[in-house]
Protein backbone atom coordinates (compact mmCIF):
# COMPACT_ATOMS: atom_id res chain seq x y z
CA UNK A 1 0.00 0.00 0.00
CA UNK A 2 1.53 3.35 -0.97
CA UNK A 3 1.96 6.05 1.63
CA UNK A 4 -0.51 8.91 1.41
CA UNK A 5 -0.36 12.53 2.44
CA UNK A 6 -2.81 14.32 4.72
CA UNK A 7 -4.35 15.90 1.60
CA UNK A 8 -4.84 12.46 0.02
CA UNK A 9 -6.48 11.18 3.24
CA UNK A 10 -8.87 14.13 3.36
CA UNK A 11 -9.76 13.61 -0.29
CA UNK A 12 -10.38 9.89 0.30
CA UNK A 13 -12.59 10.60 3.33
CA UNK A 14 -14.59 13.14 1.34
CA UNK A 15 -15.06 10.58 -1.43
CA UNK A 16 -16.31 8.01 1.08
CA UNK A 17 -13.44 5.58 0.48
CA UNK A 18 -12.67 3.13 3.28
CA UNK A 19 -9.85 4.22 5.58
CA UNK A 20 -6.90 1.99 6.39
CA UNK A 21 -4.75 2.55 9.45
CA UNK A 22 -1.20 2.00 8.15
CA UNK A 23 0.12 1.70 11.72
CA UNK A 24 -2.25 -1.13 12.68
CA UNK A 25 -0.84 -4.62 12.99
CA UNK A 26 -1.96 -7.05 10.32
CA UNK A 27 -4.80 -9.37 11.26
CA UNK A 28 -3.55 -12.72 12.52
CA UNK A 29 -4.04 -15.67 10.21
CA UNK A 30 -3.99 -19.35 11.02
CA UNK A 31 -0.86 -21.27 10.19
CA UNK A 32 -1.38 -23.08 6.86
CA UNK A 33 -1.24 -26.52 8.48
CA UNK A 34 -4.09 -25.49 10.78
CA UNK A 35 -6.48 -24.80 7.91
CA UNK A 36 -9.24 -27.30 8.22
CA UNK A 37 -11.71 -29.11 5.99
CA UNK A 38 -14.67 -29.90 8.20
CA UNK A 39 -15.59 -31.06 10.67
CA UNK A 40 -18.22 -32.84 8.65
CA UNK A 41 -21.08 -34.64 10.36
CA UNK A 42 -21.53 -37.85 8.40
CA UNK A 43 -24.33 -40.38 8.05
CA UNK A 44 -22.95 -43.53 9.64
CA UNK A 45 -23.68 -45.97 12.42
CA UNK A 46 -19.96 -45.98 13.34
CA UNK A 47 -18.50 -42.55 12.49
CA UNK A 48 -19.87 -39.27 13.86
CA UNK A 49 -17.61 -36.54 12.40
CA UNK A 50 -14.61 -36.25 10.08
CA UNK A 51 -12.16 -33.33 9.86
CA UNK A 52 -9.08 -33.04 7.63
CA UNK A 53 -6.02 -30.77 7.83
CA UNK A 54 -4.71 -30.90 4.24
CA UNK A 55 -1.36 -29.18 4.76
CA UNK A 56 -0.42 -31.62 7.50
CA UNK A 57 -2.31 -34.66 6.10
CA UNK A 58 -4.06 -35.16 9.44
CA UNK A 59 -7.45 -36.83 9.64
CA UNK A 60 -9.57 -36.55 12.78
CA UNK A 61 -12.33 -39.11 13.17
CA UNK A 62 -14.89 -39.03 15.99
CA UNK A 63 -16.77 -42.26 16.44
CA UNK A 64 -20.37 -42.66 17.62
CA UNK A 65 -19.06 -44.13 20.89
CA UNK A 66 -17.37 -40.76 21.62
CA UNK A 67 -13.78 -41.82 20.94
CA UNK A 68 -11.77 -39.44 18.75
CA UNK A 69 -8.66 -40.45 16.81
CA UNK A 70 -6.12 -38.44 14.84
CA UNK A 71 -4.57 -40.26 11.87
CA UNK A 72 -1.25 -39.08 10.43
CA UNK A 73 -0.01 -38.91 6.81
CA UNK A 74 -3.44 -39.53 5.30
CA UNK A 75 -3.47 -38.45 1.64
CA UNK A 76 -6.23 -36.09 0.56
CA UNK A 77 -7.64 -38.60 -1.98
CA UNK A 78 -8.13 -41.09 0.86
CA UNK A 79 -10.03 -38.49 2.87
CA UNK A 80 -12.14 -37.58 -0.17
CA UNK A 81 -12.94 -41.24 -0.80
CA UNK A 82 -13.85 -41.64 2.89
CA UNK A 83 -16.31 -38.75 2.72
CA UNK A 84 -17.78 -40.08 -0.55
CA UNK A 85 -18.08 -43.69 0.60
CA UNK A 86 -21.58 -45.13 0.81
CA UNK A 87 -20.59 -46.84 4.07
CA UNK A 88 -18.29 -44.64 6.16
CA UNK A 89 -17.84 -47.35 8.79
CA UNK A 90 -16.87 -50.00 6.25
CA UNK A 91 -14.43 -47.61 4.53
CA UNK A 92 -12.96 -46.53 7.87
CA UNK A 93 -12.38 -50.12 8.99
CA UNK A 94 -10.95 -51.26 5.65
CA UNK A 95 -8.94 -48.24 4.48
CA UNK A 96 -8.01 -46.10 7.50
CA UNK A 97 -8.08 -48.00 10.78
CA UNK A 98 -4.82 -49.91 11.31
CA UNK A 99 -3.37 -48.52 8.04
CA UNK A 100 -2.15 -45.13 9.31
CA UNK A 101 -0.33 -44.06 12.45
CA UNK A 102 -2.80 -42.64 14.95
CA UNK A 103 -3.31 -41.46 18.47
CA UNK A 104 -6.42 -41.04 20.54
CA UNK A 105 -7.25 -37.39 21.21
Amino acid sequence: MPLTTAHDDATARAAGEPQVDATAAPAPTAAPWMQLFGPYVVQSSVVSTVAYYPYAALLDVRLKNGACYRYFDVPMPTCAAFLAAASKGRFFNAQIKDRFRFRRV
